[in-house]
């Protein structure tokens, strides 16, 4: 069982990662929902783990009930719990909040062409626990989390997204009327970077 990663956070709140190995067929046989048309083979394996990891966290077969929202954040229609995903090559990641409170994960390899790319998605005020190249998957990452977070999309990574690190770091949502801090977390797992807010 390739379980690479697991934590209960709070009562409400756990994360699990697991690493894909095994084919379709595996998860298909663990999970209620029906086989789902269209999707390359890639993105079907990615989403059937999806479904099963959320099985396996809250220990029932409840992904039948797993959806979208009018902009495309999963929901749970049975539940006030709320869950977000991320998935990066083999690595699927789950979390979930019992008291539906938004939420939202992000979990990326080490990348070259980000710091390339950095003046697309960093502003002058972000900051990080890093001074190498985990500094720009960092603050990628944990942008990542905020706007999973928000989950009704229309944020600027640059003008309405900040990352600030002193002894923890905050996520900022500020556009129009919003407002929002939220502490935001993190894992490093080989070259992998596991980051959630709080």
């Amino acid at each position: 069982m390739p379980l690479v990663f697991e934590q209960q956070i709070t009562s409400a709140k756990k994360i699990a990662v697991w690493q894909i190995t095994e084919p379709l067929d595996f998860f298909l046989s663990r999970i209620s929902a029906p086989f789902e048309q269209g999707l390359n083979p890639k993105r079907l394996l990615e989403k059937t783990c999806c479904s099963f990891l959320l099985n396996y966290i809250l220990k029932e077969q409840i992904d039948q009930f797993l959806g979208n929202d009018m902009y495309g954040k999963p929901i749970l229609s049975n539940t006030k719990t709320s869950v977000s995903f991320s998935h990066t090559k083999d690595l699927v990641a789950c979390y979930i909040d019992l008291d539906g409170n938004d939420i939202g994960i992000d979990i990326e390899h080490l990348r070259k062409q980000l710091p390339a790319l950095s003046k697309k998605f960093m502003n002058e005020e972000d900051s990080s626990p890093f001074d190498d190249e985990w500094h720009y998957l960092f603050i990628w990452s944990a942008k990542e989390v905020l706007y999973k977070m928000w989950g009704k999309k229309n944020l600027d990574f640059y003008k309405d997204l900040k990352i600030i690190t002193s002894t923890d770091s905050e996520g900022f949502i500020q556009k129009e009327e919003l407002d929002i801090i939220t502490k935001i977390k993190f894992h490093k797992i080989n070259d992998v970077i596991l980051t959630y807010n709080l």
